[in-house]
């Protein structure tokens, strides 16, 4: 998966849990410039801030990272 893949697959679960960048930012403790960065694909999250994301925002770790086309459905599961 590429930087600008993964920022999208990110950048869809924050919108369909509806909070901005500025809150998910919170949630992994970095700035909306860092979250902007990662859904740009400039910047690469580290390995903890996913971790923290996928607890925090109850999202699959094995769906996100899935080749072929992103299921949202799938990735976000029950809550």
């Amino acid at each position: 998966m590429t930087r600008t893949e993964l920022g999208y697959r990110l950048r869809l679960i924050r919108l369909a849990r509806g909070l901005t960048q500025e809150q998910m930012g919170a949630l992994i403790h970095a700035g909306q410039s860092k979250i902007s960065d990662i859904e740009k694909g400039e910047q690469w999250p580290l390995f903890e801030e996913i971790g923290r994301l996928a607890l925090a925002l109850h999202f699959s770790l094995d769906v996100l990272n899935a080749p072929g086309d992103f299921d949202l459905k799938a990735c976000l599961g029950p809550r």
